[in-house]
């Protein structure tokens, strides 16, 4: 029984004849009917079924019920008390069939009392008893609910052979959660809200059958062409079978002329009309509003961040201490790394940023398939394509799930597997269009990197963007050339600038820069507020580069100085000689102060200056330069502050097209500039050479490294796995080709060399989920006075070790200053015996041998090695033995295929990461300025967090974020804190996530400079587990940015940009400014006035609905001495133009000959939910007609369909239906009225107020009709 009210339900426990001992149960014989109808409950019943035997005695009943203990209130969940939630009973309507479950309801059904009760008292026997609680349509009720959500889930088999599960977010309306690059999907797991049994998870079996790569490619081609063509027949059909008749003679209308459009593309859509601003879902296939998408990098958080979490390099994983994998302890000889002297002055260049995850939107891509035309708007749509197909971020750059969530259905309305529906779907109610969906057009050129793919028909551009480089290990004192995509850019480059450098050895890290472990830091000066980004630093100098200044004028500013712009200085007062640029970054008008960046040449004092927006007859000169000077240099705050002095700096800045010049330690940095909309996006080799026209065979020495601008990088080869692919070095800098392995070589040249390299082995029974590697310790002998060595980590291919590739982070060059021998007693207990070679990231090694590689053009370098069975060095008879884990030793050759020697060791350690286990979370705030570069504030219904990543069977990541909701108002750093989400919502990484209500980042730029408070926008929370100490998850900060994207759509509002004023009138005073008709309401506007004649009209109000064209009435307060001001609103009746944000165009369709039509009719298949608006308009022209069908004005269609249709869900697909005004369309032109039409196109209009719930259109049917 329930406490207060509760649900009447009535089971039948026995029916028996005889005695009470129930030995002759009759149950079966009975059908039950609990009672409940649609407005009240009943009593219960039960009923003979036809065909049984009727019982000839008494019958004994037993059951169970609900008991009411009161007449009024309702009945909610909570009425079910000491019963299970899954027990609470349903409701299926006698009348209609529709279930409801109980537990989610608000239920006021009245009762009906006992038959047996008391007449007299309530509740009155047999009487439906009276609920005074009852609402109305005037009642309003409020009321806290709790309720359980679903989620999807991903079961996978890593490749350690483990089952695990890849939990997703759970919400209303979950997402699949993105696969693991390191495991194969097994399973898609749909887990409903209440889980009432395992059999009420949708599972959906990921069938991974192995095919060869062309029987694939065959079956997918077919595939995609069956679905693409068969939908395409289909929905012509559709429209071809629709029936039309004439509404006075009932008699069928003949079809002149059919378009469809299945939104497959932009093959119908006129794309290249300046009017069509629409996106299409290519895997939907739906219209949609168009869109603008953008993305944000991230700055860790090390103050917010947990101390059982670390940042090394790019790389975050949970904090770690250092411990020795393996060790080779024993010397009993040594060994030189380049016993031949060869050459190979094959430098490592570093770059900082080493990547780019975003592209160009201000040049059109490259399309290199365009079948169909479906891509169009990419060959010749505004806007260079971009905003017109949906989902582009992902399809053409990110990379979308292999193993998706494609199973096209509703939720279930029952949450349990136990009970099936009785009522089935009517034709109308399953159209064609959502029974054959092809995801994908017919052709396209697609990679697949792991779980995901990325199509590469359109290739955009590389954004605009600086890159700091350093080379070590080149030719000293060589000039450099540098190409980039095989084009010289010397124009675009300038070296880097030389500080004289003394550290203190009492601040942090003993004043030393960690400027070689992708953290080039950016140094501050105290004296003059110069910055710089340092890219290396040795014992008494520093490089650095992106030198930022703070130039003090002599005087006030001509004119108003503009962000962005170039300022140039000149050495005299007529401006003639130029001695340097910059960019404006900032200024401060009181000060006299012009912050810029991008500096080529030397600012002095007393240079001139001007920029664009200042007058050349500008006479105020530099009084202060705020270049670096000597003194005080440093980085960080508080205890982490690294400082030290400058005794002396470069005597002129770097300009661009200047001399790449190495020092005589083989070192070389600088800046390259890539101008946008140049080179496209893809992998583009950036080379240093010191051959002026990059001819190979002349080339002594060369640095390259490939600068990869991808939103997707094949991080996984094989069983090396990282956040970026493997390194690939040429072993002969005078050939092109890389060598694979030493067995298969061709090559005719003899200046190249197998290196020095020693293999090692990580253990499977000992660390079966890999480890990271830390640092290698190297034992030598000698070394050099002036070159560099360098070590590498690479994996070992057909039992050698690899004569080209590099395991990502684990190349680390040293200057000679670096290093230390030991010749006589080398120790892995002490420290001052060995070199340490510290990776700038940890090296995630998975159980397999891997090689240690030392490489120098020095002879000089000579390292400790035991033979074994000699003696050990400085013992009396110890002999040296193999050591755990150890492999073989392969000495330097050039002339055969490397031999292992496993009676020789080299002196090593390797040392691993020891992490901290358990959950701890990470902070990362978005950067300022999105990277395309606009400065405006971004507003986002849609983003995606795009990752690169490492994790385990037994680690995750899990991913919550706080933005900042679109009504909120930031003005100030604490402002921003205020206003930001207080609480966090969880999401998947790499997918796309829809927001509820639209958020925004600040603009990043004010008229003065940057917008301090536009950063950290975006605060970002990963939590990192493991259970492993040895392994931790991995996220790559160099990759992870948040691509935001904002829905294009109004509700027929009115902007600035929709009123021309006409004429400005006469003798306004107070303008009253009055919109009427055009369908729309609550528009408003103020007039501005320049001697009483109104010169700007300023929107005050945009208001809504206004898809006709509305009249703007201008008057005056004063009333009658005003007069002739006037002014249009623009509308989508025009010719062109309008004040709609989405509309799709069609391209004209011209009729055959002889079939000239007399009126439209069209309809869509479209999902449209509350407060949203779908607009159809079309025009037409005759052939008789002189004038150009584009100056045809549009006419606006009438919704047949019920104009109160709306969708529930997004799965609720619903036709509408739209006609000429009078069934029969004429127009006139010059006079002339025309009857019928040749030429015709169609404009759909999507409106909403919100751009978080959009209307969406399936497909579009336009008939030509005549009578």
């Amino acid at each position: 029984a329930a406490n207060g009210a509760a649900v009447t339900q009535f089971a039948i426990a026995s029916a028996a004849i005889g005695n009470t001992a129930h030995d002759n149960n009759i149950t079966s014989r009975y059908s039950f009917a609990d009672g409940q109808k649609d407005n009240f409950y009943d009593h219960a019943s039960i009923t003979l079924k036809a065909g049984q035997t009727p019982p000839a005695n008494n019958v004994l009943i037993t059951f169970d019920y609900f008991s009411h203990s009161a007449a009024n209130s309702y009945f909610s969940v909570d009425s079910y008390t000491n019963v299970d939630y899954a027990d609470i009973p349903a409701f299926t309507s006698p009348t209609t069939g529709t279930r409801k479950e109980l537990r989610d309801c608000v239920d006021f059904r009245p009762y009906k009392g006992f038959a047996n009760g008391d007449t007299t008292t309530t509740p009155i026997a047999g009487a439906i008893q009276k609920q005074d609680d009852m609402p109305d349509a005037k009642v309003q009720m409020s009321a806290n609910v709790a309720y359980y959500l679903p989620r999807k889930d991903k079961l996978t088999l890593t490749k350690d052979r483990v089952l695990k599960v890849i939990e997703g977010v759970s919400t209303e309306d979950p997402n699949l959660p993105a696969d693991d690059e390191d495991s194969m999907t097994l399973y898609n797991l749909d887990i409903p809200a209440y889980t009432f049994n395992a059999s009420d998870v949708d599972t959906q079996y990921i069938d991974n059958r192995r095919f060869t790569m062309r029987d694939i490619g065959k079956i997918e081609k077919r595939v995609d062409t069956l679905e693409y063509y068969t939908a395409l027949t289909l929905l012509e059909k559709e429209a071809n079978d629709v029936s039309i008749k004439d509404s006075a003679t009932n008699t069928e209308r003949f079809k002149n002329g059919i378009m469809v459009d299945s939104f497959n593309g932009h093959n119908i859509g006129d794309v290249s009309n300046e009017d069509f601003k629409a996106a299409i879902d290519f895997e939907m296939k739906e219209l949609r509003p168009a869109f603008s998408s953008d993305s944000f990098m991230f700055t860790h958080d090390s103050s917010g961040s947990s101390a059982n979490t670390a940042k090394t390099g790019d790389l975050i994983t949970l904090a770690y201490s250092s411990a020795n994998l393996v060790v080779q302890p024993l010397a009993s000889n040594t060994e030189i790394i380049n016993p031949y002297g060869t050459t190979q002055l094959n430098g490592q260049l570093i770059l900082n940023p080493p990547n780019d995850v975003w592209m160009a939107e201000d040049g059109r891509p490259t399309v290199l398939i365009n079948l169909e035309n479906l891509n169009d708007h990419w060959v010749q749509g505004n806007e260079n394509g971009f905003g017109k197909q949906w989902d582009d971020w992902s399809f053409a750059w990110s990379g979308v799930q292999v193993n998706d969530d494609n199973l096209i259905k509703s939720r279930k309305t029952s949450m349990t597997s136990n009970t099936v529906s009785r009522f089935a779907t009517i034709t109308s109610q399953n159209k064609t269009r959502t029974g054959i969906i092809s995801t994908k057009p017919p052709e396209t050129i697609k990679r697949s990197v792991g779980n995901r793919s990325v199509s590469i028909s359109v290739i955009p551009y590389i954004r605009g963007q600086k890159i700091q480089f350093l080379a070590n290990g080149v030719k000293p004192n060589a000039t450099f050339y540098p190409y980039f995509d095989n084009t010289l850019v010397t124009a675009n480059t300038k070296p880097a600038y030389i500080l004289t450098y003394s550290a203190n050895t009492l601040s942090a890290n003993s004043g030393v820069f960690n400027s070689r472990a992708g953290e080039q830091v950016t140094l501050t000066h105290t004296s003059s507020g110069a910055t710089g980004t340092a890219l290396y630093q040795n014992s008494t100098s520093i490089l650095i580069s992106d030198l930022i200044q703070q130039v003090t004028m002599s005087g006030a500013f001509l004119n108003t100085p503009v962000l962005g712009e170039v300022i140039t200085f000149y050495s005299d007062s007529d401006k003639a000689t130029a001695t340097a640029t910059g960019t404006l970054q900032a200024y401060v008008a009181a000060t006299f102060k012009l912050t810029v960046n991008s500096i080529s040449g030397t600012i002095a004092s007393t240079n001139y200056a001007n920029g664009a927006s200042w007058s050349t007859g500008q006479s105020i000169t530099v009084s202060a330069t705020g270049g670096f000077a000597t003194g005080e240099v440093y980085q960080g705050v508080g205890a982490a502050k690294s400082n030290g002095n400058i005794s002396a700096v470069g005597s002129a800045t770097p300009t661009f097209s200047a001399a790449l010049t190495a020092d005589r330690h083989g070192v070389v940095g600088g800046e390259l500039t890539i101008p946008a909309t140049t080179f496209r996006a893809g992998e583009k080799l950036f080379r240093l050479t010191d051959s002026s026209t990059d001819t190979v065979a002349s080339t002594d020495s060369v640095a390259e490294k490939v600068f990869r601008v991808q939103g997707l990088l094949e991080s996984r080869s094989g069983r090396i796995s990282s956040t970026r692919p493997m390194e690939s070095k040429r072993e002969n800098v005078k050939e092109k080709h890389t060598t694979q392995d030493t067995i298969n070589r061709i090559s005719t040249s003899t200046n190249w060399i197998n290196p020095l390299s020693q293999t090692f082995l990580v253990d499977r029974n000992e660390n079966p989920n890999g480890i990271y590697a830390s640092s290698v310790d190297i034992f030598f002998s000698s070394i050099d006075a002036t070159l560099p060595v360098t070590l590498q980590l690479r994996p070992v291919v057909n039992e050698f070790p690899s004569s080209s590739a590099i395991l990502p982070f684990s190349e680390v060059t040293l200057n000679a200053s670096e290093t230390t021998a030991n010749s006589t007693a080398p120790s892995a207990a002490t420290s001052s015996t060995f070199t340490r070679f510290t990776f700038e990231s940890p090296v995630y090694l998975y159980p397999d041998e891997y090689a240690i590689v030392l490489t120098s053009s020095s002879t000089s370098y000579v390292v400790h090695v035991a033979n074994l069975g000699e003696t050990v060095k400085n013992t009396v008879d110890t002999k040296v033995s193999q050591q755990p884990f150890v492999s073989a030793f392969y000495q330097p050759q050039n002339s055969s295929v490397w031999q292992a020697n496993v009676e020789k060791q080299m002196m090593f350690k390797v040392n691993h990461c020891n992490f901290d286990t358990g959950s701890h979370s990470v902070y990362l705030s978005s950067n300022a300025e999105p990277l395309s570069g606009n400065t405006a504030g971004i507003n986002y219904d849609v983003f995606k967090l795009s990752t690169s990543e490492l994790s385990f069977s037994n680690t995750s990541i899990g991913y919550s974020f706080k933005g900042i909701d679109e009504s909120k108002t930031v003005a100030s750093a604490a402002n921003r804190t205020a206003q930001i989400d207080s609480t966090w919502t969880s999401f998947s990484a790499n997918r796309n996530i829809t927001l509820t209500a639209q958020k925004k980042t600040v603009a990043a730029v004010a008229t003065t400079g940057l917008t301090t408070y536009s950063a950290n926008n975006v605060y970002l929370r990963a939590i990192l587990k493991s259970n492993d100490s040895k392994v931790s998850p991995a996220i790559d900060v160099s990759r992870i940015n948040f691509i935001a994207i904002e829905n294009q759509v109004n509700r027929g509002s009115i902007a600035n940009s929709d009123i021309v004023i006409t004429n400005g009138g006469t003798n306004y005073s107070v303008p009253i400014l009055t919109f009427t008709g055009g369908g729309g309401t609550d528009a408003a506007a103020s007039a501005t006035l320049t001697a009483n004649v109104i010169t700007g009209i300023t929107v005050t109000a945009g208001g809504s609905g206004y898809y006709e064209t509305p009249t703007l009435t201008i008057t005056d307060t004063t009333s009658g001495t005003e007069a002739d001001a006037t002014a249009t609103v623009q509308s989508e009746l025009g010719s062109n133009g309008g004040n709609a944000k989405t509309r799709y165009i069609t391209r004209r369709v011209t009729l055959e000959d002889g079939f000239d039509a007399q009126d439209l009719k069209v309809m869509l298949n479209a999902y449209k939910p509350k407060d949203t608006d779908i607009k159809v308009y079309y025009r037409v022209h005759n052939a008789d007609d002189s004038d150009d069908f584009e100056t045809k004005p549009y006419v606006l269609m009438t919704q047949q369909t019920d104009s109160n249709r709306i969708s529930a869900n997004e799965s609720d697909i619903h036709e509408y239906a739209f006609k000429s005004p009078d069934d029969v369309i004429t127009y006139t032109s010059s006079g002339v009225t025309y009857d019928k039409f040749k030429t015709f196109a169609i404009k759909i209009v999507l409106g909403s107020a919100s751009s978080a719930i959009i209307p969406k259109v399936k497909d579009l049917k336009a008939i030509a009709l005549d009578f």
